[in-house]
């Protein structure tokens, strides 16, 4: 008795820990709205996902809303997601991730920014937009929206 409640013990206790929340989670595009804009999250080429030092997560429709919100709230945090536009749905972590700013882009807030897998960024199909890294990308978003 006192085996199984010790192995019920264990259990929980590392599925709270799991549960902790520090891994993004895939958005669930289509049915939430984005943190910064509240527009529904719909395209999965644009997604974004924060997560705070505490676990909690935020999601938005665009790398820039996702910019825009750690700009406006001089937000601390764990880590920071986007989607990959390659790969619809999957998420890259910002700082390994490769942005391309061209008005071909049509991003969900206009300023025509996709992520990439850094390895992949050269099968993106824009070859005229300018290749930048997050902290390009914020101060873009800055300058140009906020």
């Amino acid at each position: 008795m006192k085996k199984d409640l010790a192995v019920k013990l264990i259990l929980s206790l590392l599925l709270l820990i799991g549960g902790c929340g520090k891994s993004p989670e895939p958005i669930d595009y289509g049915n939430i709205d984005c943190a910064y804009c509240q527009m529904t999250i719909s395209d999965p080429k644009f997604g974004a996902e924060l997560i705070t030092h505490a676990g909690k997560k935020y999601f938005f429709d665009s790398s820039e809303c996702l910019a825009a919100y750690i700009i406006s709230n001089d937000a601390e945090y764990h880590s920071a997601w986007v989607a990959d536009y390659n790969k619809p749905g999957n998420l890259i972590e910002v700082n390994e991730a490769l942005f391309i700013i061209d008005a071909g882009i049509k991003s969900p807030m206009g300023l025509g920014i996709a992520a990439f897998d850094s390895g992949a960024v050269n099968n993106s199909g824009y070859s005229s937009g300018k290749l930048v890294k997050w902290e390009s990308v914020k101060k873009y978003v800055k300058d140009e929206w906020l």
